[in-house]
């Protein structure tokens, strides 16, 4: 089996065997909630006892190692008990649950041996159970491999794997002077797999023991590589390679670390090259030609599940619904070959069409929450049961999923409250092929009440409220209370018009009669954001306010530069009302007055010569050498036609033109312009 490029071997297992494989799931600490809950339901528990073996062939040869991990999770990935070896318990809440065993190097009865892991899924429906594990191994033996066609001296990095592509030793040798390096350590009896990387370059090659002794030749002649970028040209990394057979329906899955890849194969004309990275789409190379070149442009992908719950007025109701909305970059990870890139392959491999959906993907979402919110969501410190459960729809294309299913919970035991505390269990936004993000967001029958506070971005701020994506797994807090009317600070608007000079246009700033002074015929920009208060959220968030509507002298005004600013080109006195619907959902309006006035200032100039004070107003005032002179033209003042405002003085008195004249100074005053 010489030259045989890496098969990563199609799960032989049935499909209900391969929907208990669930993977990628983030997995998070143990979560401990229930203090404090006053009305939460108790849970029904359920005792869970497993007995564990390693099997080989279907029959069973020893008892799990006893620092061999047993992990229970719910579907979410959270870890609710981790155990260790062949014989324990625990208890768990009525739901369901995935139990774990990793994959490794194992030692059974002496014998060094590969655990190939288990993932099966524990439904915990009654008082007491107990449930049978059943770990595959495979065993190994000792042997020597030799490994020929590497570059004499130089080191390389071997790595020895199961047939269906599990690794288990990696090891660095060095080659002699003839391009030969040898490995001994255990080795499976049945063939296996070896992964040699060498100057850049990775062969795959499978081969097996005979007396002992496995040969191998790697062929640098043969190698094809590429660089990975996205459509803008920038490297992407990591970079995942699947060598698809289509011979055989095998495949092989390579991880290179940098933007670009080069791997070796024997027979070019059976494979296609499935190339993806995290967050990106998939490109496929049909056919392979030795020797080359290749980039490989990748687009970024997006799929999305959305969680939308929806409390009643009473709080004792609470409808969950799950929307599945997959594309081609997305696998689904609780069926099989789920590593393989594309949604379009995995049911090619797996047999699944629109027609010959398998009962087990109904299954898997009828699984997605448990019997109890104990790992969904609290509402002021209690939880829910399920009353009932259901699949809307499912939808499979030749290359698309989407599917929904509604949850009922109820506690009747809850009082209804405008002050509601929630904590919402939130999954981080997973990159596989393409990026799989997490929507969620929370409705609610309560008139008057907001959003008061978060410990995350929120979307909007009254019913529903959508949450934004999050990029790790975590407990989302949401505090909602009674909404409060906005309050508007007019003094605090700022206004700003081309050339000018001051900031000083507020006339009068009391609350209720706030006056500004405007350049008339000058377009003026004004701006609210700190002009505006939300008591409910705390914040000035007007940016987050909507319906905000702009008048003049009661005639709406049409803007074009974000709803909290406006343009206005005024003459005369103005009334301007403004109108906003806050966050929170309360509305509140505010009015000020505009005068928008050119006018003539007079001038009034003060100069203290040698502490006193004279009072020219234009020409010439001699002064004696040496001495001390300040000027001011602070009592220059304009009036507001038909009003008692004076305009604040915004300019200053030009610097004086001072000249020496025999034994004098004489400033020459001039008056500015107007």
């Amino acid at each position: 089996m010489e030259g045989f490029f890496r098969l990563k071997r199609i799960e032989e297992m049935s499909l209900n065997r391969a929907y208990a494989t669930i993977i990628s799931l983030l997995m998070i600490g143990s979560i401990l909630l229930g203090a404090g809950i006053g009305h939460a339901i108790t849970p029904q528990m359920g005792a869970v006892s497993y007995t564990a073996y390693y099997t080989s062939s279907g029959k069973e040869v020893a008892p799990l190692s006893s620092n061999a991990s047993v992990n229970f999770t719910t579907l979410a990935g959270q870890t609710v008990a981790s155990l260790q070896g062949p014989v324990n318990k625990t208890e768990l809440d009525y739901g369901n649950y995935t139990v774990t065993v990793p994959s490794g190097l194992v030692y059974v009865n002496g014998q060094p041996a590969v655990s190939l892991g288990l993932s099966e899924l524990v439904t915990v429906d009654k008082p007491s159970q107990s449930i049978t594990l059943s770990v595959p191994i495979e065993s190994l033996v000792p042997g020597t491999l030799y490994v020929s066609g590497l570059v004499a001296g130089s080191n390389a990095t071997i790595a020895l794997e199961t047939e269906n592509g599990l690794e288990y030793y990696t090891s660095t040798v060095t080659a002699n002077s003839t391009g030969v390096a040898s490995l001994t350590y255990y080795m499976p009896s049945t063939p296996f797999l070896v992964s040699v990387k060498q100057a850049g370059n990775t062969y795959l090659v499978a081969t097996e023991l005979t007396s002992g002794v496995a040969r191998i030749t790697v062929q640098p002649s043969s190698t094809i590589s590429g660089i990975v970028e996205s459509v803008s040209g920038a490297p992407v990394k990591p970079v995942y390679v699947v060598a698809y057979n289509s011979t055989s329906s095998t495949y092989s899955i390579e991880k290179f670390t940098t933007s670009s890849f080069e791997i070796s194969l024997n027979d070019y004309s059976a494979y296609r090259l499935f190339i993806y990275s995290p967050g990106y789409n998939t490109s496929t190379i049909s056919q392979i030609v030795p020797g080359t070149v290749y980039t490989v442009p990748l687009s970024p992908a997006q799929s999305y599940i959305y969680y939308n719950f929806s409390l009643n007025s009473t709080l004792q109701g609470l409808n969950i619904s799950i929307h599945y909305s997959l594309g081609n970059y997305t696998t689904l990870p609780f069926l099989a070959n789920s590593s393989v890139g594309s949604l379009y392959w995995q049911f090619r491999l797996d047999g699944i069409t629109s027609s010959s959906a398998p009962p087990q993907i109904e299954q898997y979402l009828l699984s997605e929450l448990g019997r109890y919110t104990n790992y969904t969501m609290f509402v002021n410190s209690n939880n829910y049961n399920l009353t009932s459960e259901r699949v809307v729809s499912i939808s499979i294309g030749t290359s698309s999923f989407s599917a929904t299913v509604n949850y009922s919970y109820s506690n009747t035991m809850i009082s209804p409250s405008q002050n509601v505390s929630i904590s919402l269990f939130t999954r981080g936004t997973r990159f596989t092929p393409g990026s799989l993000t997490y929507m969620y967001s929370v409705a609610y029958s309560l008139q008057g009440v907001a959003l008061v506070k978060s410990n995350v971005s929120t979307y909007t701020f009254v019913s529903p409220i959508e949450v934004a994506p999050q990029s790790t797994s975590h407990w989302v807090s949401l505090t909602l209370g009674p909404a409060k009317k906005p309050i508007f600070i007019d003094p605090k608007i700022s206004l700003y018009w081309p050339n000018q000079v001051s900031t000083d246009y507020i006339l009068n700033s009391t609350y209720n009669n706030t006056v500004f002074i405007v350049p008339s015929g000058i377009s003026v920009h004004y701006n609210l954001s700190k002009a505006f208060y939300n008591p409910t959220t705390a914040s000035y968030d007007i940016s987050s306010s909507k319906n905000i509507t702009w008048m003049v002298n009661g005639t709406v005004v049409p803007q074009d530069y974000g709803m909290y600013n406006a343009s206005l080109t005024l003459r005369g006195k103005n009334m301007i009302t403004v109108k906003v619907e806050s966050a929170s959902g309360v509305y509140n309006e505010t009015n000020f007055t505009v005068y928008a006035y050119n006018g003539t200032p007079t001038v009034r100039v003060s100069v203290v010569v040698d502490g006193k004070t004279v009072t020219p107003t234009s020409g010439v005032y001699y002064v004696p050498q040496n001495t001390l002179i300040s000027m001011s033209a602070y009592n220059s003042s304009e009036a507001v036609p038909g009003t008692s405002y004076m305009v604040p003085p915004s300019l200053q008195l030009e610097p004086a033109i001072i000249h020496q004249h025999k034994r004098e100074h004489y400033i020459l005053l001039q008056q500015p312009p107007t």
